[in-house]
């Protein structure tokens, strides 16, 4: 998930891939104490996630690579994985390329591949402090802001009223050609030295504003940018506490859902789209699976502001997808990208064989089914 008012996206410079990249080498972290978004409590997980992360990120390339071989025993799944997660079809290259350079450069973040600056990473919100517009504005170091007026006189500065936060709390209505005021709030970091502004979420905050509802987000207002993990992506009952913890079986038969098998993890691999790429070229366009599987129904359809009224009461759509076809909004969405490599990686194993290698467990149509490969 990621912050909604504004972004600026990080890029990708050349640096070269080192191996054993750990939570501490890819990401600036807290990991010795709790306090202000702190991971000591959590680093064990983090460092799970990490390695599941890496390998959902080359089980999504692994899938690409068996499609576009012909020869490869695992060929025919592979491109169903892709007409089903992605809309690819048979001779879609430029698709096929945006899958595949989305998910390499998530792999190559992971293997060392460092960013224009090193991104934190907390392991809650409790790093940003709530504040008020009309609070005295404060610098980098902390220190209050002033201002001189016209006359000579100085006084303190409003948060609301500092040149680079100003267009944040005020929208510009072009019908009337005003500045409207907004009511977005501001939250100051301390460990950064600057704020970000957000929703109020109802006197809450975004990882409290009600169990579940958010897992995590990453935001691209800071310099660094950042990933927050909220207490759900650490806890939730509903996902698995490991990759490949949960069967695809149900008793002895397939039939689970994909949904059933999603890891704790997934948050993690999730964030590091909107990471890695920047947050506008990733919309959340959806979390669902039934809504992925709704778009894809009419691929080549633009999607407008009309389109949002018959589905709105399942989520809500970012407006940044108005104009993209169908296919092209689920191929910028994070959350196929955690279903394609989760989906995969199943695939992938022979866990569940019975000593018969060429025997698989498939979730291509998002529902386990025993596939067999020569």
């Amino acid at each position: 998930m990621q912050l909604k008012p504004i972004v600026v996206c990080g890029l990708l410079s050349a640096a070269s891939l080192a191996a054993g990249q750990t939570i501490g080498s890819l990401f600036k972290v807290n990991l010795d104490n709790d306090e202000a978004g702190g991971c000591s409590e959590r680093s064990t997980l983090l460092a799970q996630y990490l390695q599941e992360s890496k390998d959902l990120a080359t089980a999504g390339l692994q899938a690409i690579t068996h499609a576009q071989d012909s020869s490869a025993a695992q060929h025919d799944v592979a491109k169903r994985y892709l007409r089903a997660y992605f809309g690819v079809g048979e001779n879609d290259a430029t698709a096929l390329a945006l899958i595949k350079g989305s998910l390499q450069k998530v792999s190559n973040f992971l293997s060392g591949t460092t960013l224009d600056n090193t991104p934190r990473l907390y392991c809650n919100d409790n790093w940003l402090k709530k504040r008020a517009r009309t609070d005295i504005a404060r610098d980098i170091e902390g220190n209050d802001i002033w201002t001189m007026d016209d006359n000579g006189q100085q006084h303190l500065l409003a948060i609301e009223n500092c040149d680079q936060y100003r267009h944040l709390f005020w929208d510009y209505d072009e019908d009337q050609m005003i500045w409207i005021k907004n009511e977005r709030i501001p939250y100051w970091s301390a460990d950064l030295g600057q704020y970000l502004v957000d929703d109020d979420y109802d006197g809450q905050t975004f990882c409290t504003v009600a169990r579940g509802a958010n897992m995590g987000t990453t935001q691209h207002m800071t310099t660094p940018p950042t990933i927050t993990l909220c207490q759900g992506s650490f806890s939730e009952p509903g996902y698995s506490v490991k990759l490949g913890s949960k069967s695809p079986l149900v008793g002895q038969r397939g039939g689970r859902k994909l949904t059933d098998v999603l890891p704790r993890s997934a948050t993690l691999y999730h964030e590091l789209f909107h990471l890695v790429l920047g947050n506008d070229p990733t919309p959340d366009v959806t979390y669902l699976w039934v809504r992925q599987q709704l778009l894809l129904e009419n691929p080549d359809e633009i999607i407008t502001e009309a389109y949002k009224d018959k589905y709105d009461e399942i989520e809500i759509l970012p407006t940044s997808i108005y104009g993209m076809t169908r296919a092209d909004a689920i191929r910028h969405n994070p959350e196929s990208y955690v279903f394609f490599s989760v989906g995969y990686w199943y695939f992938m194993q022979t866990t569940w064989s019975n000593g018969d290698n060429s025997q698989r467990w498939s979730f291509h149509s998002g529902v386990s089914q025993m596939v067999q490969i020569p």
